[in-house]
C-alpha cells in the first residue's frame, strides 16, 4: 500500500511470496531512506540476507507489529479516521482479494451489474443464526428457489447438499488459479437437468470468494457472450490491482464450444481468468476432453449415506427421504422424478394438480375488483377509471383452439409459458399478451404473488416476464397436458408470430432474442431434436408468417428458418413414405428465404452473420444436390448446385477465416459430387485440390475441441474418399489450358505436404520440400494465377529455409539474411494481389516483420498498426503470443537497447524508446524485474518480439526459457 506521501506499507509478505526476495529489493533499494516500512515481519524473513542489508542501511523499516493494530492504534489516538470514505457511502462495493479488500469503481460495478454478480463483502458477510423452525422454513425457500438471483445466505448457513462431482470441480479450478499459464480451456461441469449444475457452481464460487484470494463473478443463463466485453473491463481492473487470476462462473447452459470462444477472448487480451462453465450432458466424442467434470444423475452410495445426516439437520423427519435416493438439484421434484421411476406417475399429477389449482387461483383472482395494485397518484386513478390500465381477465374470456383442442384463457396461459419454460426460457410479458390476445397487465403482480409455479421475473435491462418455477415441471406439464409435439408447436407458433422487432417493441430486443432461443431449442441445436423433427415445417410457417404478413423480416430469424427447412430435408423419413418432392420444395424455399437474408445485410459492413448465412445456403444448395441424386436426369443440375455452393463457401471463408465450418460444407458437398463421379477428370482435381488447400489453412490447434475431432475424422473421410490423387497427363493440360494451376497444386503437394512437416527439418524431408519448389518453378505462369499454388509454395518456402512451419512456434528466430527476407516479401505481395489468401492478418504481421527486417521501419511500423487494428480477427492466444524475435542471418537475436519514455502506475504497460531504430516499442514494466524503470532511465539490453499487437520490448532471460520449452 501507498500512502499520500508516498510511503510504502508492506503486510503479510513472506518469503514464499510470489513477489521474490529480488524484485522487492529492487522496489526498495529505489526508494529513499525510511520510505518502505514492513509489517507483520516474521524472524525468518528479517534472517534473509536481503532484508537485513536493506534494514541496516535504513531503506526499510521493519515492524514485527500488523499494520491493522498500528492503523486502530492511530485511530484511538485520534490521529487518523478509518472506514468507508463519505463520498463512496453505502453505494460502496468492496471486493477482497490478494490479501486486502478494494473498492470496487462506482461505474465499473454498476455496469457490471447488468451482467454479473459480484461476491463482494456484503455477500461475504456471517449469517444471522435462525431459530430451528425459521431455520426450516429457509432451508424449504431455498429448495424452491432454483432459478434467478443467487440465495448466498442459504449457501452461508449449508442449505446447499454438497455432491462428490464437487470436490473433483474444486480441485481442477485450485488447480488453474495456482498455475501460472495462461488459461487456454473452460472448466465444464456437464449433466442433465436436475443434478446440481447451478447449486455447485454457487457453492464453489462462495467459498472461493470465502478465501478472498481470487475476485469472483457469477453469471447465470439468462446472460449472453456479450457480457464477456464488460467481464474483460472488470478483470482488467482486478488484475491492475493486484489480482492474479479472476474466476468466472458461468452458468450458461451454453454449448462447450461457446465457453472456449469466450476463454479465447479473455486469452486474446492477456487476461488470466478462469472459467467455470455449466452445459447438459457432453456428447461421447467430447467426453475425451481434459477439465470435463460430470453431473451424475444418480446419487453415489456415499452421497445416499451423508444425505440422511444432511436432512435431518433440519427435520428428523426428512432422513427417511435418504433412504430412496436423492440428487443435489434444488427441487425435490427432480428427486423424486429422476431417481424414484414408481413414483413418476404420482409426481406427474401432483404437478398437473398443482397446475389445475394454480390455474383457478388465477382465474378467481382476475376477476376480483382489488386484483392489480392500487395507483399511486391521481393521475394513476384517473387512467385506471378510464380503463387506460387494463386488468388481464383470465374467468370471462372466451376459450382458445389450439390444434383441434380446447383451452380456457388461463390454460392457454399456462401453456404458452411452459412451452419455452421447459428449455429454460421466460417469455416476454408483451409477446405473451399479444400471444393470449389479452391486453391486461396491471394485475399480474398481483395475480402471481401467491402462485409460484409461474414466476414473475424482471431480466437485467428491467423487461417483465413470466417464466416457469423449473424446467422439469414445465416438461411434464407440457406432455402431460399437450400430449403430443403437434400441440407443442402450435403454441410455439403463436408466439413467433406476434414477436415484434426492436423499434416496435417496448423491450428492444427482448423478443427477437426469445424467439430466436425459442427456435434453437427446438431446432437442431436444441437437446432433444429427433422428438420435434416433425414439427420443423410447422415452426418454420410461423416463422414465414411473421416475415411475410407481420413484416418482421430479420436475417437471424430467417437464417433459423432456412436452417429447419434443410434440416427437415435431409433428416425426417416417415415410415413407409419417401417424399422427394416435399424435400426439393423445402431445400428450394431454404435458398430463397436465405438470399433474401443476405439482401438484408449491408455489403459494406464485415459481421459473422454473413459468413453464417453464405455457409448455410451453400450447405442447403449442396443438400438439395444430394437430394437429386435419386433422380438420374438431373446430374447436370447438381453439378451447377455444387459449383454456386462451393463459390458461396469460399467467399464465406474469405469473410471468416478462422472458422472450420465452411470448410466443414466445402469437405462434404465435394465428397458428394465426386463419389457421384458428376466430375471430369480435370474438374474433379480442381475440386480436390480446393479442399486439400483449405484442410491446410487450417490449424488445427486453433480450432475448438469439438471441431478439432470433426477436422482430422472429415479430412480422413475425405481422403479415403478422393483416394490417391494420380492426374493423368490430358486432364493435366485440360486444366492448364483454362489457366487453372490446380494440377500444378495437386502434383507438388504430393511431392511435400506443409501440413505433415515439422521442425528441425529431416534430410529426406527437406529433399522433398526441395522438389516440390522446383517443381512448383516450372509452371511460373499457373503458379502466379492459383492463390492455391502461391500458398503452398510460400509455406514450403518458409518450412525449408525457416526450420518451421509459419507461427508454429514461440519467440522463434529466423535465420534469413537480406536475400531471403526481400523473397519472402516478394512472395507476400504477390499473395496480396491474388486476394482471397484466407489468411490475410496472419501475411499482415508477416509483412510488417519483413519490412522490419529489411530496414524500411517507416513501412513496418504502418503495417503492424494495420495488423494491430484487425487483430480480433485472430482468434485465441496466437493474438498475444511473441511468434517471432527480430534477429540476425545467423539465426541468433539482435540486442536492442534503449531509453524509458513512460511507465504506467500498475507496471502493466510503457514504451522505451530504441536507440538503434529511433523508434519506440511497448514494453510491460513488470516483466523486466528490478531493473531501473524511472522516465529517462536506461532500460538495458532486450529483444524486440512481434506479434499481433505489434512490436514489443522482450527480456532477453525469456528466449533460453523458450529454448528448454522446445
Amino acid at each position: 500500500m501507498v500512502g499520500p506521501i508516498g510511503t510504502l506499507a508492506i503486510e503479510a509478505y513472506s518469503i514464499h511470496d510470489w513477489l521474490s526476495l529480488e524484485d522487492l529489493t529492487g522496489v526498495v533499494a529505489n526508494l529513499q531512506p525510511g520510505q518502505s516500512h514492513l509489517f507483520s515481519a516474521s524472524d525468518e524473513l528479517l534472517a534473509a540476507p536481503e532484508i537485513r542489508e536493506l534494514v541496516e542501511h535504513g531503506l526499510l523499516v521493519a515492524h514485527q507489529r500488523s499494520l491493522a493494530s498500528l492503523l486502530t492504534e492511530g485511530e484511538r489516538a485520534g490521529l487518523i479516521r478509518l472506514g468507508v470514505p463519505a463520498e463512496d457511502g453505502d453505494l460502496q462495493r468492496l471486493v477482497s482479494f490478494a490479501g486486502r479488500a478494494r473498492s470496487v469503481p462506482r461505474d465499473l460495478w454498476v455496469t457490471l451489474s447488468s451482467s454479473a454478480y459480484l461476491l463482494d463483502e456484503s455477500q461475504l458477510a456471517e449469517a444471522k443464526p435462525l431459530s430451528a423452525d425459521t431455520r426450516y422454513a429457509e432451508f424449504r425457500r431455498f429448495l424452491g428457489a432454483a432459478e434467478g438471483h443467487p440465495d448466498w445466505s442459504g449457501i452461508a448457513r449449508g442449505f446447499a447438499f454438497r455432491r462428490d462431482f464437487e470436490s473433483e470441480l474444486e480441485s481442477l479450478v485450485i488447480g488453474l488459479v495456482q498455475n501460472r499459464n495462461l488459461p487456454e480451456h473452460p472448466i465444464i461441469v456437464h449433466g442433465a437437468t436436475g443434478t446440481g449444475k447451478t447449486i455447485a457452481l454457487r457453492s464453489l464460487a462462495y467459498r472461493l470468494a470465502r478465501l478472498r484470494e481470487y475476485p469472483v463473478l457469477f453469471i447465470d443463463q439468462a446472460v449472453d457472450q456479450s457480457a464477456r466485453e464488460v467481464v474483460d473491463r472488470f478483470c482488467q481492473w482486478a488484475e491492475d490491482e493486484g489480482a492474479p487470476t479472476c474466476v468466472v462462473m458461468w452458468d450458461g447452459m451454453n454449448e462447450i464450444d461457446d465457453y472456449d470462444d469466450v476463454v479465447r477472448f479473455f486469452a486474446g487480451r492477456g487476461r488470466r481468468v478462469v472459467l467455470v462453465g455449466s452445459t447438459y450432458r457432453a456428447s461421447d466424442l467430447v467426453l475425451k476432453r481434459r477439465n470435463l467434470v460430470a453431473a451424475p444423475s444418480d446419487l453415489t452410495s456415499a452421497e445416499v449415506a451423508r444425505l440422511d445426516g444432511f436432512l435431518r439437520g433440519f427435520d428428523e423427519r426428512l432422513g427417511a427421504v435418504a433412504k430412496f435416493g436423492a440428487t443435489a438439484d434444488s427441487s425435490f421434484l427432480a428427486f423424486l422424478y429422476r431417481l424414484l421411476p414408481p413414483t413418476r406417475v404420482a409426481v406427474r399429477r401432483g404437478v398437473v394438480r398443482e397446475l389445475e389449482w394454480v390455474e383457478r387461483k388465477l382465474a378467481e383472482l382476475s376477476t376480483l375488483p382489488d386484483a392489480g395494485p392500487a395507483p399511486r397518484t391521481a393521475l394513476g386513478w384517473a387512467l385506471l377509471e378510464a380503463g387506460l390500465l387494463p386488468r388481464l381477465e383470465l374467468d370471462g374470456a372466451s376459450t382458445v383452439n389450439v390444434s383441434g383442442e380446447e383451452f380456457s384463457a388461463v390454460e392457454d396461459l399456462t401453456a404458452l409459458v411452459m412451452v419455452p419454460g421447459q428449455f429454460g426460457l421466460a417469455v416476454p410479458l408483451e409477446l405473451l399478451l399479444r400471444a393470449t390476445g389479452q391486453n391486461g397487465y396491471v394485475n399480474i403482480p398481483k395475480l402471481l404473488r401467491d402462485v409460484d409455479l409461474l414466476r414473475w421475473v424482471e431480466d437485467r435491462e428491467g423487461n417483465y416476464q413470466l417464466a416457469a418455477r423449473s424446467r422439469l415441471e414445465a416438461q411434464l406439464i407440457v406432455r402431460s397436458r399437450l400430449g403430443n409435439t403437434t400441440g407443442e408447436a402450435s403454441h410455439a407458433g403463436r408466439l413467433i408470430t406476434e414477436a415484434r422487432g426492436v423499434e416496435d417493441a417496448i423491450s428492444g430486443r427482448a423478443e427477437l432474442d426469445f424467439v430466436v432461443g425459442l427456435v434453437r431449442a427446438i431446432g437442431a441445436q436444441g437437446l432433444d431434436p429427433e422428438r420435434y423433427l416433425p414439427a420443423y415445417p410447422s415452426i418454420a410457417a410461423s416463422l414465414r408468417e411473421l416475415r411475410e404478413d407481420r413484416g418482421l423480416a430479420n436475417p437471424r430469424l430467417m437464417l433459423q428458418e432456412a436452417n429447419l427447412l434443410r434440416e427437415w430435408s435431409t433428416k425426417y423419413r416417415p415410415p413407409g413414405e419417401e417424399n422427394h418432392g416435399a424435400r426439393l420444395r423445402a431445400l428450394s424455399e431454404a435458398s430463397s428465404v436465405l438470399a433474401a437474408a443476405l439482401d438484408l445485410l449491408p455489403v459494406e459492413r464485415r459481421m459473422p452473420l454473413r459468413s453464417h448465412l453464405h455457409v448455410e445456403l451453400a450447405a442447403t444448395l449442396a443438400t438439395h444436390a444430394q437430394t437429386l441424386s435419386a433422380v438420374p436426369e438431373a446430374e447436370a443440375q447438381r453439378v451447377a448446385l455444387y459449383a454456386k455452393s462451393r463459390d458461396l463457401l469460399l467467399q464465406a471463408r474469405s469473410e471468416d477465416q478462422t472458422s472450420y465450418y465452411p470448410v466443414d460444407v466445402l469437405a462434404w458437398a465435394t465428397r458428394d459430387v465426386v463419389r457421384g463421379g458428376l466430375l471430369q477428370d480435370e474438374d474433379r482435381a480442381d475440386a480436390v485440390a480446393e479442399v486439400l488447400g483449405a484442410f491446410d489453412l487450417l490449424d488445427p490447434l486453433e480450432l475448438n475441441p469439438s471441431q478439432i475431432d470433426r477436422y482430422y475424422e472429415r479430412q480422413q473421410e475425405f481422403a479415403d474418399t478422393v483416394g490417391d490423387i494420380e492426374l493423368a497427363d490430358a486432364a493435366f493440360e485440360s486444366l492448364a489450358a483454362r489457366n487453372s494451376g490446380a494440377g500444378v497444386y495437386l502434383r507438388a503437394r504430393a511431392m511435400a505436404n506443409p501440413s505433415l512437416l515439422g521442425m528441425g527439418l529431416p534430410r529426406t524431408d527437406g529433399t522433398r520440400t526441395r522438389n516440390a519448389l522446383q517443381y512448383l518453378a516450372q509452371y511460373p505462369d499457373l503458379v502466379a494465377q492459383d492463390v492455391r499454388c502461391q500458398n503452398l509454395q510460400f509455406d514450403l518456402w518458409w518450412v525449408l529455409y525457416g526450420g518451421q512451419r509459419i507461427f508454429a512456434d514461440e519467440r522463434y528466430c529466423l535465420p534469413f539474411n537480406g536475400a531471403r527476407w526481400r523473397e519472402a516479401l516478394a512472395m507476400i505481395e504477390r499473395l496480396e494481389r491474388l486476394g482471397r489468401t484466407y489468411r490475410d492478418v496472419p501475411l499482415l504481421l508477416l509483412r510488417g516483420l519483413t519490412e522490419f527486417h529489411l530496414g524500411d521501419l517507416s513501412a513496418a511500423f504502418s503495417t503492424f498498426d494495420e495488423v494491430r487494428r484487425r487483430s480480433d480477427e485472430v482468434r485465441g492466444r496466437r493474438r498475444i503470443v511473441r511468434s517471432y524475435l527480430a534477429s540476425a542471418s545467423d539465426g541468433r537475436p539482435v540486442i536492442h537497447n534503449g531509453t524509458v519514455l513512460w511507465v504506467s502506475d500498475d507496471l502493466r504497460r510503457g514504451e522505451v524508446q530504441v536507440d538503434e531504430l529511433r523508434r519506440r516499442v511497448t514494453f510491460i514494466p513488470r516483466e523486466f524485474g528490478a531493473r531501473d524503470l524511472r522516465p529517462g532511465a536506461n532500460l538495458g539490453d532486450f529483444h524486440i518480439a512481434f506479434n499481433f499487437l505489434g512490436p514489443i520490448a522482450d527480456p532477453p532471460g525469456y528466449l533460453p526459457t523458450r529454448r528448454e520449452v522446445r
